[in-house]
C-alpha cells in the first residue's frame, strides 16, 4: 500500500512540473551538400525554429549510417553561437562520437537572461529570432563503394529547456536524406565529362 501511494505521488509530481510546448516548434536538418559523389565531406546544420521563449540548453542524438560515414570534427562542425561561446566559457557543451552511428551533442548556456536575450532576439524588430542553428555536424564518406543510393540522417532523443530549466518539447524528430549516386552512374558521368573535354580540345586544335 505504501509503495502504491509513493508511485501515485510521483506521477502527480511529474504532472505538476512546468512544461512548455509549441505547435510551431520545429527542429530541422539541413545537409550541405544534399548530394555527394565519391569521398566527400557533408556538413549538417541542426536548426530550430518557432521558439516562443529563450532556449537555455539542448541535448540530442544525431544518427547516421556508420558503414557510409565517419564523424568529422573540423570547422564548420561545432556549436552555434546563440547559447553563448563554449570557448569563451559562456556555455558548456560536448560532442560524443564514441558510439558508431551516433553523435551525441549537448550545450548549456551559462549566460544571464539579458545576455541570452541579446543573442536570440532580432535587434531590429525586438522579436525572437525565427530560426537559428544549434550545431553543425560534420561527416566524411570514407568508402565510395558502399552505401545505398540515399542515406537518412536523423536527430533523435531531443531534449530542450528554456533559460530557467523548464522543458520545451519539439514537434517530432527530424530526418534528412543525402543522395549518393550509384558508383556505375557516377562513373558514366565522369567518363562523359572526360569525353566532352577531349572533344572540345580537338575542336580547339583544328580551329
Amino acid at each position: 500500500m505504501k509503495r502504491l501511494s509513493l508511485i501515485v505521488a510521483m506521477i502527480c509530481a511529474l504532472a505538476l512540473l512546468p512544461q512548455r510546448a509549441s505547435a510551431a516548434l520545429i527542429v530541422s536538418l539541413d545537409p550541405q551538400p544534399p548530394k555527394i559523389h565519391g569521398l566527400e565531406n557533408v556538413f549538417v546544420d541542426i536548426n530550430i525554429s518557432g521558439l516562443d521563449t529563450l532556449l537555455g540548453a539542448f541535448d540530442l542524438d544525431f544518427l547516421y549510417e556508420p558503414s557510409v560515414f565517419v564523424p568529422l570534427l573540423v570547422p564548420p562542425a561545432g556549436f552555434g553561437d546563440h547559447l553563448g561561446d563554449v570557448f569563451l566559457g559562456e556555455a558548456v557543451g560536448g560532442i560524443d562520437t564514441s558510439t558508431p552511428g551516433v553523435i551525441n551533442l549537448f550545450e548549456i548556456s551559462l549566460l544571464l537572461d539579458f545576455e541570452l536575450d541579446a543573442l536570440q532576439r532580432d535587434p531590429g524588430t525586438g522579436d525572437l529570432l525565427d530560426s537559428f542553428t544549434l550545431a553543425t555536424v560534420g561527416l566524411f564518406r570514407f568508402d565510395s563503394s558502399t552505401g545505398s543510393p540515399a542515406t537518412t540522417l536523423v536527430a533523435d532523443n531531443i531534449l530542450l529547456s528554456d533559460a530557467i530549466g523548464n522543458p520545451i518539447f519539439p514537434v517530432a524528430n527530424p530526418t534528412a536524406t543525402v543522395q549518393i549516386p550509384e558508383p556505375a552512374t557516377f562513373s558514366l558521368f565522369v567518363l562523359g565529362l572526360a569525353g566532352f573535354g577531349f572533344l572540345m580540345r580537338r575542336r580547339g586544335t583544328k580551329s
